[in-house]
């Protein structure tokens, strides 16, 4: 499902928020049977379709540099572009996002400043800024990616089969 409608929409503001498994909340249901299969069967498909090149990574990385700038970006009205860059960086390309040289690299590429962009890298109120997104994910108990979250209530996708359309988003908006 693409949320390119939304983007496209005057009258919707779509925010990226730093997302991390909150401790103490109660944790999703195990996945259904069949489920990892199904995934690696379909996401390539879902890559080929959107003509995005796919390569995932061997190892997991730490996000929070990412999620710092994903942040700040949004300070410059450029979060789409920033977030559609660390994807490259990490899917398409295969590298590490979890340090602060990839994270330039992302809001250079995604025409951000890079010069102010690395000073706000710097300052720890963004560091505090994606603590607080994690402590509202912790408060909301979200425990699935993606989630949507609006002033009508929330859809928590357990179930990438189980995908909503732009049209049950826009009823919690």
């Amino acid at each position: 499902m693409s949320l390119q409608p939304l983007y496209q929409d005057g009258n919707v503001n779509i925010q990226w928020i730093g997302w991390k498994m909150p401790e103490g909340i109660t944790p999703p249901p195990p996945k259904p049977e069949g489920y990892g299969r199904a995934a690696k069967e379909a996401l390539p498909k879902l890559m080929e379709e959107r003509n995005l090149p796919f390569h995932p990574p061997a190892e997991k990385a730490d996000t929070t540099w990412a999620h710092i700038g994903t942040e700040i970006a949004g300070k410059f009205g450029k979060q789409l572009e920033f977030v559609k860059q660390v994807f490259a960086i990490r899917f398409a390309e295969s590298k590490d996002i979890s340090t602060r040289e990839a994270i330039l690299q992302a809001a250079e590429r995604a025409g951000l400043p890079v010069k102010e962009f690395d000073g706000a890298l710097q300052d720890d109120s963004w560091r505090r800024a994606v603590e607080r997104n994690y402590e509202l994910a912790h408060d909301l108990e979200i425990s699935t990616i993606p989630s949507y979250i609006g002033a009508h209530g929330a859809i928590l996708v357990h179930d990438f089969r189980e995908m909503p359309d732009v049209g049950e988003i826009r009823k919690i908006l």
